[in-house]
């Protein structure tokens, strides 16, 4: 069924918030740091081996670097068009405007800004949707519910 990554996704981050807000007090400090900095190097890990995998082949002489002048010429186009539509002023924009739809508490924008920057808009996100869409291959939405559903703890 396409689509199913999305859902586990979603669910898996609904359920990490739950457990989260049930637990009020939550994790010791360093705990919180030491397993939040295991799933930072987890996310460098997906990232690195997901831009290797397209660009590096092996051969005789060792590694050969393909597409390397089109990956940085469309990671520059990605920032420009980026900075261009203003991506980050309108989520803020939009933080804003359910903040004064639903309370004076800026907590409120702050946190629709953040939930969304970590659990929307990041490169498993997109690549795992893509690939959910179009292959029905859901290991990258899968790895992400699992990493999503501990963040949102």
């Amino acid at each position: 069924m396409t689509g199913l990554g999305t859902i586990v996704n979603a669910g898996a981050i609904a359920a990490g918030t739950a457990v989260g807000v049930l637990l009020k007090k939550g994790m010791p400090e360093r705990i919180k740091d030491t397993v939040l900095q295991g799933i930072g190097l987890s996310i460098l890990f997906v990232g690195i081996s997901g831009a290797l995998q397209g660009i590096l082949r092996p051969s005789p002489a060792g590694l050969d670097r393909l597409f390397l002048m089109e990956m940085i010429v469309f990671l520059v186009i990605g920032a420009v068009l980026g900075e261009l539509v203003k991506i980050e002023q309108r989520l803020e924009h939009a933080g804003g405007v359910i903040q004064k739809r639903f309370s004076n508490d800026s907590r409120i924008a702050d946190g629709f800004v953040t939930a969304t920057l970590i659990f929307c808009v990041g490169a498993m996100a997109i690549v795992g949707s893509l690939d959910d869409g179009l292959t029905c291959s859901r290991t990258t939405l899968y790895a992400k519910a699992f990493l999503d559903g501990i963040i949102s703890l």
